[in-house]
């Protein structure tokens, strides 16, 4: 009898610590589970945005014409105004000797103000006049531009990255793009560069990346579920710079990469592959293309001095 009381306290204490054990047991379990499906997850994550950022890059090449051809107009007629009455009468008051309005009628009068001069003055003020209501059309249409861009922007590198999360871990609904940013142009990356949304994600322009680089951020939701707690969501972000492919030349050599002198006699000054401008050799427009050409020519070719470097200032 005594013998039998030892034998069924001996299973009970055993059926005890199993119970306590075991919920114990499970969720160590469950939560191992957990950490090894988190990190298959993030490199899934991870690798999808590294590689789409990488892919991008690789392809932004003709991004590069689109922002040196935006440079060259926001530099004409970004800050082209439209002229006041009173500025282009003094304007055309300053072919007459004195140039004021006064002399400026009294030329008209007494016919000493030639007709070719007065056309040409007038044609002068239709430029003037043309050139500033350009000038408040871009300056009114350019953000709504660049913010279309940013949507194209946004539409392409989703396509991208999803290409790269075939993976039944994702759960694609959960996915959100924090950021997307192409190569851009100077004027566009200046503008823009100091937008409050880079601080909120984490990102310094000119620290963390350049005007030249593809940056993509992604944001997923990961839903977590373990035993005897209640569901909740974890945050992923990733991150992926990459500097984009577009400093080429199409495979042509200049003399100077050649590390050749064939400077010919005469003044040299560079053009670009899309713009109306020439510049100086070391002006900020050069940064995409150079091509060197004689002054004399530039000029013959239609091409006009730029506004930032002066090359014949």
């Amino acid at each position: 009898m005594h013998k039998g009381y030892k034998k069924l306290r001996s299973k009970g204490s055993i059926t005890v610590e199993a119970c306590a054990v075991f919920p114990v047991f499970i969720s160590v379990f469950f939560l191992m589970l957990f950490l090894i499906k988190f990190t298959c997850t993030g490199m899934v994550l991870d690798h999808a945005v590294n590689e789409a950022a990488k892919e991008i890059a690789a392809a932004a090449y003709p991004i590069s014409f689109i922002n040196e051809l935006e440079d060259e107009k926001l530099q004409e007629y970004g800050n082209a105004k439209i002229p006041t009455l009173e500025e282009e009468l003094e304007k055309l008051a300053g072919k007459v000797s004195g140039g004021s309005s006064g002399n400026l009628f009294r030329a008209i009068v007494s016919g000493e103000l030639k007709g070719t001069d007065f056309t040409e003055a007038v044609q002068d003020i239709l430029k003037d006049y043309g050139k500033g209501a350009i000038g408040n059309v871009v300056g009114r249409i350019t953000p709504a531009y660049w913010d279309m861009k940013s949507a194209a922007k946004y539409y392409i590198a989703e396509a991208f990255i999803k290409e790269h999360l075939e993976s039944p871990l994702i759960n694609r609904e959960n996915i959100r793009l924090r950021l997307v940013e192409f190569p851009q142009g100077e004027e566009e990356y200046n503008a823009r560069s100091q937008r409050a949304i880079y601080s909120e994600l984490g990102l310094t322009p000119d620290k963390d990346f350049s005007r030249d680089d593809v940056v993509l951020q992604l944001e997923y939701e990961y839903l977590v579920r373990l035993p005897f707690i209640e569901p909740f969501n974890i945050r992923m972000i990733h991150t992926a710079v990459e500097r984009a492919w577009i400093n080429g030349s199409f495979g042509i050599l200049t003399a100077e990469d050649e590390g050749l002198d064939l400077e010919p006699e005469g003044s040299i000054i560079y053009i670009t592959r899309t713009g109306i401008r020439f510049h100086e050799g070391d002006c900020r427009y050069l940064r995409k293309s150079r091509i060197p050409i004689l002054i004399e020519e530039a000029e013959g070719s239609g091409y006009t001095p730029c506004k930032v470097c002066k090359p014949l200032g």
